[in-house]
């Protein structure tokens, strides 16, 4: 072994230029943090953070939901580097499309389960999660809406995102439905 060891170089995440509440997006463009990219950018991240954490109490019984969720974390990261105005992304809609696919088997299997109106949120824990998933996404959803006006992104992405809202609905309802939680009607 040597004596010497090996220098690992770090990254230094602070830059320092962002103290007088300006930010960069990726093409150089500054604009004050409370800009609707920023916003939506960050709200878009809030999202995959809450997805992570829907991660984490996902168990081996869904292990097909676990890998579509890592797909849609990985297709958040695509998006944001969209809307940061990245050299050009390309966007299909197949994982849209896998999404609805879920969506419509999510449906079969909950039956007359979402008949019974509006549900209080929560349930179950991982229940819980999925639905300030499902929120975050609604709101990155109207933050999209906003930032059409400036920035001609894709609409792949917002048929992306409202189609992950609903999966998110559904998969919360199954899971509550697999525990076996009585849902909690509203009134």
């Amino acid at each position: 072994m040597s004596k010497h060891k090996k220098r690992i170089s770090t990254v230094n995440i602070s830059t320092k230029k962002g103290d007088n509440g300006f930010s960069s997006l990726i093409n150089g463009d500054s604009l004050p943090k409370y800009h609707i990219y920023f916003e939506t950018l960050g709200t878009l991240d809030e999202l995959n953070s809450w997805i992570g954490l829907v991660l984490v109490y996902i168990d081996d019984e869904l292990k097909n939901e676990k890998k579509i969720l890592i797909k849609i974390q990985n297709y958040l990261f695509k998006i944001g580097a969209e809307l940061a105005l990245a050299q050009s992304i390309s966007f299909d809609n197949r994982l849209t499309k896998e999404i609805e696919g879920h969506n419509k088997r999510l449906q079969h299997n909950l039956g007359d389960y979402l008949s019974n109106g509006f549900f209080h949120p929560g349930g179950t824990e991982l229940a819980a999660h999925l639905d300030i998933a499902r929120t975050v996404c609604r709101r990155c959803e109207r933050r999209l809406v906003l930032l059409k006006k400036e920035n001609n992104f894709p609409n792949i992405i917002l048929q992306f995102i409202n189609r992950l809202s609903d999966y998110l609905f559904l998969l919360r309802c199954y899971v509550n439905q697999s525990e076996g939680y009585s849902e909690i009607k509203a009134k």
